[in-house]
């Protein structure tokens, strides 16, 4: 069983390795990097699809991690004001940690963020998109 010393290197493994992995091949359009040496807290950017109302539009929020993760999916938050969510709250969506339920361990950051720039952009079912 893993004590809270190694559970924290593992998380800490885990999201530099998404990070590396990110930069070596970065997602269109989503850029995340973390924020502070926790590694816990992620900011990204989501560049707007082309022909959606995001269009040319570049929408900033943060992922906040726990020391569960990967078992248990990351909150998400959006600052920019874009009619879709509350700035600076964290969004309801099927694979945020308000549904732990549905998350899947081997989904990355990359992943994570697709989805839901997919969703936010096509107002679609994330449940199997880019999955």
């Amino acid at each position: 069983m893993m004590n809270h010393r190694s559970l924290n290197t593992h998380v800490r493994f885990r999201l530099s390795n998404e990070y590396e992995d990110l930069k070596k091949d970065p997602i269109p359009g989503i850029h995340a990097k973390p924020l502070n040496e926790t590694l816990l807290l992620w900011g990204y950017v989501i560049e707007g699809a082309k022909d959606t109302p995001y269009d040319g539009g570049k929408y900033y929020g943060e992922l906040e991690f726990t020391e569960h993760f990967p078992f248990i999916p990351p909150h998400i938050l959006m600052h920019t004001p874009n009619g879709r969510f509350i700035p600076g709250e964290r969004i309801c969506i099927s694979i945020s940690a308000f549904h732990p339920k549905n998350w899947d361990p081997s989904w990355t950051v990359g992943t994570f963020l697709h989805c839901f720039a997919h969703f936010m952009m096509f107002d679609e079912q994330i449940m199997g998109v880019g999955m």
